[in-house]
């Protein structure tokens, strides 16, 4: 069995905004496919000390990001790139 990948201009953003980190699928391709997806947060309180709860939630957040992929484009996703510029990153 043959298996075509097909590449999908997104990615996985999780932004700390007032007292939460929200999740966001975005379109890399902001010229063509500008936007993106709201698919969850949490409060900033029950993660700020925990690193088990941070991996957790973006953990979380990848599995929510390829179901919703999947249920949409009928596509298994594989994520090919981890990390993003330093400065969209959370600390």
């Amino acid at each position: 069995m043959s298996h075509n990948l097909v590449q999908i201009p997104m990615k996985l953003c999780i932004r700390a905004e007032g007292d939460n980190w929200n999740a966001y699928i975005e379109s890399t391709d902001t010229t063509d496919h500008p936007g993106f997806v709201y698919i969850g947060s949490i409060a900033k309180t029950f993660i700020e000390n925990n690193e088990q709860r941070k991996k957790a939630f973006i953990n979380l957040m990848k599995e929510a990001m390829s179901d919703l992929v999947e249920e949409i484009t009928g596509y298994k996703t594989v994520i090919t790139k981890i990390g993003s510029p330093e400065h969209e990153r959370i600390k």
